[in-house]
């Protein structure tokens, strides 16, 4: 496996981080749950824990996919998962089917968690005490932000956001952005696609000229022939007369 140099989330100095920043990591890790989405697996455990920052750079990699399973399938959460937060009201009934939407929950409760420096209540301690509000976050939040942490973090699933997709839309984050906002990923996709028309191109050439060797090697002489007959001198019949 891929050692990565860096530190989780949940224990960088700065617990708080600045909207722009948890956004950008939000959309990584977004995009890294669209991939896992994709082909029908669920993550299951998505929190700044299991979210490293690489060294000297500002890319985030989730990690940890000890609890992951197919789409559909049932698990217990564990105790310690449960305390801080982020899965889902339905990954605490063994009896549910985990989804998507489930992992959309815990991206919005991470996302609540990077730029409140707070962990949200946990799922079970909302049911408790009979309130889905969530505790406000500081001043100075964009209420879109708020309002999209609300709809990924709603505990009856079938209100709340189905995809990351949709949470990462309403954040104003799609990741067709990300592609759009990255010149040098940009920037490299050109530079592939050139060099690989100059392949082809090699390629052509290189048939092409195997053919014609072939040919000659073949055909060489008959072609010599075929070529100089109009320009050889006239025969003996002609001579003579």
């Amino acid at each position: 496996m891929e050692y990565i140099d860096g530190q989780d989330l949940a224990s960088i100095a700065t617990q708080k981080l600045p909207v722009d920043t948890a956004l950008k990591y939000i959309r990584q890790i977004g995009s890294a749950l669209q991939e896992i989405h994709s082909k029908g697996l669920v993550n299951r455990d998505v929190k700044p824990a299991n979210i490293m920052l690489r060294a000297g750079k500002p890319e985030v990699v989730l990690i940890d996919f000890g609890l992951a399973g197919i789409q559909d399938d049932t698990i217990t959460m564990n105790q310690t998962t449960r305390e801080q937060g982020f899965a889902a009201p339905e990954l605490y009934d063994p009896n549910e089917k985990a989804q998507p939407y489930s992992d959309v929950y815990s991206l919005g409760a991470t996302l609540y968690k990077l730029v409140s420096g707070q962990s949200p209540p946990s799922a079970e301690e909302r049911a408790k005490k009979g309130k889905d509000k969530l505790p406000s976050l500081p001043q100075g939040i964009d209420n879109q932000i708020c309002r999209a942490i609300a709809r990924a973090m709603e505990p009856v699933w079938e209100k709340r956001l189905q995809t990351v997709d949709e949470f990462l839309s309403l954040l104003g984050l799609s990741i067709a952005e990300k592609s759009i906002s990255n010149p040098t990923d940009q920037g490299a996709i050109a530079e592939t696609r050139r060099q690989t028309r100059i392949g082809i191109y090699t390629l052509y050439v290189t048939a092409i000229s195997i053919f014609v060797g072939i040919l000659l090697a073949l055909f060489g002489q008959e072609l010599k022939s075929f070529f100089m007959s109009p320009f050889s001198p006239p025969g003996q019949e002609q001579k003579s007369k």
